[in-house]
């Protein structure tokens, strides 16, 4: 039907390790100020492009969107964002191989952490009386 997919995980990507070509879909777009550092999006059409989103109109929902517009690239930004990663990158003390196996490794440990401390808020409110 020509129609292209458009996946949103602002929340949910610094949670875990994404593989955005599993998910198959047109666009994928996260913010980096979820993970330390601005807004950005990819868009598959150009592979490996990656902008900055300064405005976007969209139409209602069931309604092809209007536009998506990119300001120019903000090079400072750019450097915070990739502190970020070397930041990220270093979470799991035993992760070794490129900067990228390391952030999958620091990810899912960061995963790991979370789950646990989410185990320990259940079970804290299970034992709640009501």
């Amino acid at each position: 039907m020509g129609a292209l997919s458009y996946v949103g995980r602002v929340h949910a990507t610094p949670h875990g390790p994404t593989d955005v070509a599993t998910l198959g879909a047109d666009f994928y777009a996260t913010s980096a100020y979820k993970w330390s550092g601005r807004t950005w999006a990819r868009s598959s059409p150009t592979p490996g492009c990656w902008r900055r989103c300064t405005r976007t109109s969209w139409s209602p929902p069931g309604h092809r969107a209007r536009s998506v517009r990119a300001g120019h690239t903000p090079f400072a930004d750019l450097a915070g964002v990739t502190a970020a990663v070397d930041h990220l990158a270093s979470l799991e003390p035993s992760a070794a191989g490129t900067r990228r196996e390391r952030v999958l490794a620091s990810m899912a440990a960061a995963h790991d952490h979370e789950q646990a401390l989410f185990q320990v808020l259940l079970d804290g409110l299970g034992a709640m009386p009501g």
